[in-house]
């Protein structure tokens, strides 16, 4: 009899710890909670959001893949896998907005150097507009100041 009741309560014990076992599964997955944050801090950067809208909704997509695999399989390897890719794809909506930013900073850049040239190009024509008005008012007068001479001697070159 008192083995029956011990093998009963090693038996209860047994049954108790792997139900416990079965229902206390790991409820977290560490590559999936990293992915979540590095998802969450692309998604809290105005830059990103702004300038890599496209590539964020597919870090998106793929975090909510991993979310399901991970809510319904529990499949840690699929979860790894789907948490790699969405930390990539996190990585490629970071590198899109910097290589967008750069771009539109090229842009907004090419224009002022457009800008500058034609401002400068503009003073160099002003400039030598002036220096023009300038050499044909120099030569009118001195057109002037020729005919004045050519008429002052007029009266010599008449006479000989």
């Amino acid at each position: 009899m008192m083995e029956s009741k011990i093998g009963k309560t090693v038996g209860g014990a047994v049954l108790c710890l792997s139900a416990l076992g079965v229902g206390c599964g790991p409820t977290t997955n560490v590559a999936l909670e990293r992915a979540q944050v590095n998802y969450q801090q692309a998604q809290q950067n105005p830059e990103i959001t702004a300038h890599a809208p496209g590539a964020l909704q597919e870090a998106q997509q793929s975090l909510q893949r991993a979310e399901r695999a991970w809510k319904n399989e529990k499949d840690d390897d699929e979860v790894a896998h789907l948490a790699y890719v969405t930390d990539q794809r996190v990585k490629i909506a970071r590198e899109t907005a910097e290589k967008n930013i750069a771009e539109a900073e090229i842009k907004q850049l090419s224009a002022e150097r457009k800008q500058i040239m034609l401002e400068a190009r503009t003073r160099e024509a002003t400039r030598a507009q002036r220096e023009a008005e300038k050499a044909r008012t120099h030569a009118d007068l001195e057109a002037a100041r020729a005919q004045r001479l050519e008429q002052e001697l007029q009266p010599f070159t008449l006479s000989s």
